[in-house]
């Protein structure tokens, strides 16, 4: 026998070998499952289960499955909790039989609470496998043993057996537990309409193709859409607090025979369900009682009478129309924003971002812009609220007697990506009634409000508003290597080693010492919040009074190259200075005197120019300078 023979041999008895172990396991696995579907204490699944009748110390009840879900048949025809039966239909379900007995160690049921049982349970179904068929079961539920379990058994005389203290407590839920309490039967996500009536009057609200929001009764305007959804969500959360005796409670006695505020939700049904029509929910709602901080309601489609806590309806008692109301003027985000036009008067600016997400004026690139007051203007458009509501139609003479019109005091047009057209904002005159208020009307309204400035000069369409006017712009990341500082009778020289720290020499001392990186950066800063007030001619009288041949203040800053070598070619520096000699440090500045008190402080790049400050700016010069030297 050769090789290739064994070989064969060897594999056809392995392969035997294995289908025999895998056979082996597949009937132990069988035989486990067989096991385990005997101790099921039903065989039905809860979506199989298509009707059941619970009875406990509460009473009995009985419920249906229908097309709209289950409905409590007995005592009463209403909806039913769908949640809560599911949860206990999924315990019943799932639950299993432990510690069998057989009838003669229960031969005295009383002994175990099963000749009078507390609970009990009949299910009816339909098997959904191929076979189909009907199926029926039902479970007696007696004392508890001594484990914590509890005696059951089903119904036809068979073993006793023990279920969990789980699934014996779900079943022993009350008609209250079981019923639907939802005040309003509506999908939150698929509401397209919401009418409510009460002592204010009626307003109605429908969902768009958009999915926004528009009253349009009594008035037509937009609504704020979170506010809509956010109202209906919590009308669906909201649950009855107790059912009213039908017997002793007339509903004259409660206000329901002309219930005072109604709301109705229109709704689609979910798409899995046998149809997905239009459906309704309408809650009527009564009388409040005092004493419980209760209002008694019933639903439009039944004549059961509850009550509702005050607490969940606050909403709709006293909502009126206005409640509704976008208060949001414009519904751009910040970095979508790209160009500003703003009018007023005779004045024109226009701010346009450029490729680098950097405002520059249209007509005047050569301009800076303080981008962080262009950033300030756009914010202030996107976040701008309402703060009243004038006039949802005014005529001519009302726009004409805000300012609004023919031509309103200011305009803005704001062009978003993305969007079809700029968005457009009127601003009037200030409002007689309230402080720091002004007539406004966006473009794509009819509806004159009130919206709050947060400073009077807020929205001023002016160039100046926008220009950037500081001396040193980016002067406190400008990293110098060398910093001469002279102020009063104090002066000193600042060197930075390769470690980045900095030493001071300064005029008096014959050693150097060490200075706190945190002195620098003040210096910086100082120099980077500087603006110019006015630029001045160099032969004016005010610079020929300003005692700069003494300066009260010098700063001289170079940078690694030129701190190295005394020279060398002048890096890009936050001044403007095109021509530099390579010897010169990159920013320079002295002050001296003004008249009328301030100062005025000559930026030295080649070409001398210079500039009247704010005294504040100069005092905040002064004490960064005098902190180092000092």
């Amino acid at each position: 026998m050769n090789n290739r023979r064994r070989i064969l041999i060897a594999t056809a008895v392995f392969l035997a070998l294995l289908l025999i172990y895998l056979a082996d396991v597949m009937r132990g696995e069988h035989a486990k499952d067989i096991e385990q579907e005997a101790k099921r204490v039903i065989l039905l699944s809860a979506n199989e289960i298509t009707s059941f009748t619970l009875a406990n110390r509460s009473g009995a009840m009985s419920f249906v499955r229908d097309a709209g879900g289950w409905r409590m048949a007995a005592p009463l025809n209403s909806r039913a909790n769908a949640a809560a039966i599911q949860a206990m239909l999924e315990n019943l379900a799932g639950a299993t039989r432990h510690h069998a007995f057989n009838k003669k160690e229960i031969a005295d049921l009383a002994a175990y609470g099963l000749n009078r049982p507390d609970i009990s349970i009949a299910v009816e179904g339909r098997f959904l496998n191929a076979q189909g068929g009907g199926a029926a079961s039902r479970l007696f539920v007696g004392k508890s043993s001594p484990t914590g379990q509890y005696y059951a058994t089903l119904a036809g005389g068979g073993d006793a057996f023990t279920i969990s203290g789980y699934l014996r407590n779900q079943l022993n839920r009350d008609a209250f537990e079981l019923r639907d309490k939802a005040l309003v039967q509506a999908d939150p996500l698929s509401a397209f309409r919401l009418a409510i009536a009460n002592r204010r009057g009626r307003i109605v609200a429908v969902k768009n193709a958009s999915g926004g929001w528009m009253v349009t009764e009594p008035a037509t305007f937009p609504a704020d859409k979170n506010w809509t959804d956010n109202l209906i969500i919590r009308l669906s959360k909201a649950q009855i607090a107790r059912f009213a005796d039908a017997a002793t409670t007339a509903p004259a006695q409660i206000g329901l025979e002309k219930p005072s505020i109604s709301v109705t939700v229109d709704y689609l049904g979910k798409p899995d369900e046998a149809t997905s029509r239009a459906l309704s929910s309408t809650l009527l709602v009564g009388r409040l009682d005092e004493a419980t901080q209760t209002y008694a309601a019933r639903h439009a489609d039944n004549p059961q009478a509850f009550w509702i806590a005050a607490q969940d309806i606050k909403d709709v008692v006293s909502i009126e129309a206005g409640d509704f109301r976008k208060r949001e003027l414009f519904d751009f985000s910040l970095n979508d924003v790209q160009r500003i036009e703003a009018r007023a008067g005779q004045n024109r600016v226009v701010l346009a971002k450029d490729a680098d997400g950097k405002w520059r004026f249209e007509d005047e690139p050569g301009l800076r812009v303080d981008q962080k007051k262009a950033q300030r203007l756009v914010k202030d458009l996107a976040f701008l609220e309402a703060s009243q509501f004038v006039s949802d139609s005014p005529t001519l003479k009302e726009l004409e007697s805000y300012q609004l019109a023919p031509v309103p005091m200011t305009a803005f047009l704001i062009s978003v990506k993305g969007a079809p057209r700029p968005y457009g904002l009127s601003l009037g005159r200030l409002s007689d009634t309230k402080a720091y208020q002004v007539y406004a009307m966006a473009a794509d309204t009819s509806s004159v409000v009130t919206v709050a400035l947060t400073e009077p000069r807020q929205f001023l369409a002016t160039k100046n508003s926008f220009a950037d006017y500081h001396l040193f712009p980016g002067a406190e990341s400008c990293k110098p290597a060398k910093i001469e500082l002279a102020a009063g009778t104090l002066s000193g020289a600042l060197t930075k080693d390769k470690a980045g720290k900095w030493s001071l020499r300064s005029g008096t001392e014959t050693a150097s010492r060490s200075i706190q990186a945190y002195k620098i950066d003040n210096l910086l800063y100082a120099l980077a919040a500087i603006e110019s007030k006015t630029a001045l001619a160099a032969d004016s009288p005010a610079v020929q009074r300003a005692g700069l041949d003494n300066p009260s203040i010098t700063v001289e800053m170079w940078k690694e190259a030129e701190a190295a070598s005394g020279g060398g070619a002048a890096p890009s520096q936050p001044a403007a200075a095109a021509s530099a000699r390579p010897e010169e440090p990159f920013l320079r500045v002295a002050a001296g005197a003004m008249t009328g008190g301030t100062n005025a402080i000559i930026v030295q790049t080649g070409a001398s120019a210079f500039h009247v400050i704010a005294i504040e700016d100069a005092d905040s010069l002064l004490g960064a300078i005098e902190a180092i030297l000092k």
